[in-house]
């Protein structure tokens, strides 16, 4: 069925910049005074290009602040995607962190892709490619427009640790702790640079929970915007021998997780398992959650990361019996380098093929070291798939 007319999506952009600087003084005794001046730089940053397609906007002091996409109009029913992309452009004398917050589209349409920080040293350049998608189409459809913002800010703070891909696709492999049986997972890393001052923890996760039904019965169905909450933690711990030491920080919050979208068989080849998002089929859902820390956290060099949840029969208070999303709520993964204990920021510690577990019914994670495999699930080693995580410090 085809659609006359469907007008373009319109995408803005909004990015906050600013101005950072301080000065520090200090007093001598025996009536000597000295005073020092200490100048921090400049902050800012600013979109610089973007796509045919897409024009600037909300330009202050000669920086554009906004892009404003105009997506081709829709003239069939069929999915499909209308991408663009957008770089932004670190212009002070200092580093800073991207944070994009994408939109919230309902159906028919899909944003592109799931956002993590992104580190700019001075002088340097990130390009985001986006823009949305949208499911098979019908005649309500016709002369439908949407508004979509993505909205970036610009933070000080440097990325000391990141397996995670600045864009994320629909979903990436996963590991959940009630399919492998463990309690509580992850790595240790070295961190990158000198800012130790912990501010961001980023994890992503792969979310296979259906609204109603079950993903693997091939019955899932979910209204488009549903979500479920859950309790997260992430803690981070000292390096003892090579050995989980004792506790740095934790942090506990409560994320509102999206269900996966509803099994579309008839756009994934008669796979009654899995959904499409407009460019190919997946089984879950990508979504990256954020813990913010106060000032005052100072990390060391080296430290071992572990996330845990609650789950059916895992985690460190199981739910028992009954239903729960969770039990189908996966901590996403993604490849270091070919090179050994390399990720994208910063060093897996001891290697990227071994990572920190707590097993399931076990009481803590302190004291126990690297593994190579899961405890149960399929007999696959991590083959540099690792936990999808980014760490930030000032």
């Amino acid at each position: 069925m085809s659609l006359r007319r469907l007008a373009g999506v319109l995408a803005a952009l909004g990015l906050v910049a600013g101005m950072l600087g301080s000065g520090l003084g200090a007093q001598f005794l025996d009536s000597v005074t000295g005073t020092e001046n200490i100048q921090v730089g400049s902050f800012g940053c600013e979109i610089s290009s973007t796509s045919d397609g897409a024009y600037l906007g909300g330009y202050v002091g000669g920086h554009a602040h906004t892009v404003t996409y105009n997506a081709p109009p829709i003239l069939s029913s069929a999915p499909g995607s209308a991408p663009f992309s957008f770089t932004v452009h670190n212009f002070g004398s200092i580093p800073d962190v991207l944070t994009v917050t994408p939109p919230t589209a309902s159906a028919p349409w899909s944003i592109i892709g799931s956002f993590a920080p992104v580190g700019l040293g001075s002088g340097d350049s990130f390009t985001y490619n986006t823009g949305v998608s949208w499911s098979e189409l019908n005649n309500t459809n016709i002369g439908q427009t949407g508004a979509f913002t993505w909205t970036v800010s610009c933070a000080d703070g440097s990325v000391i640790f990141s397996n995670t891909p600045a864009l994320v696709p629909s979903n990436l492999a996963s590991y959940g702790p009630q399919a492998y049986s463990y309690t509580e997972w992850g790595g240790g890393v070295t961190f990158a640079g000198t800012a130790r001052d912990l501010s961001t923890a980023t994890v992503t996760l792969s979310s296979w929970a259906c609204e109603t039904g079950d993903w693997n019965l091939g019955t899932c169905v979910t209204t488009p915007g549903a979500t479920f909450s859950v309790p997260i933690t992430f803690t981070l711990y000292n390096v003892n021998a090579g050995n989980v030491g004792t506790v740095i920080t934790a942090k506990t919050d409560t994320f509102v997780i999206p269900y996966r979208p509803t099994s579309t068989p008839a756009l994934c080849g008669g796979d009654i398992t899995a959904w499409y998002d407009g460019t190919a089929c997946f089984h879950g859902l990508a979504h990256n959650i954020t813990f913010n820390f106060p000032s005052g956290t100072m990390l060391p060099n080296t430290a071992i990361f572990g996330i845990t949840f609650n789950t059916t029969s895992s985690g460190y208070s199981p739910l028992g019996a009954g239903t729960h999303p969770t039990d189908s709520l996966n901590i996403a993964t993604y490849p270091a380098n070919d090179i050994a204990t390399e990720a994208i920021v910063g060093l897996w510690l001891p290697s990227d093929v071994q990572t920190y577990l707590a097993p399931r019914f076990a009481a803590t994670m302190i004291g126990t070291g690297p593994v190579a495999q899961m405890p149960t699930g399929p007999s696959d080693n991590f083959v540099s798939y690792m936990p999808a995580v980014m760490i930030t410090a000032n």
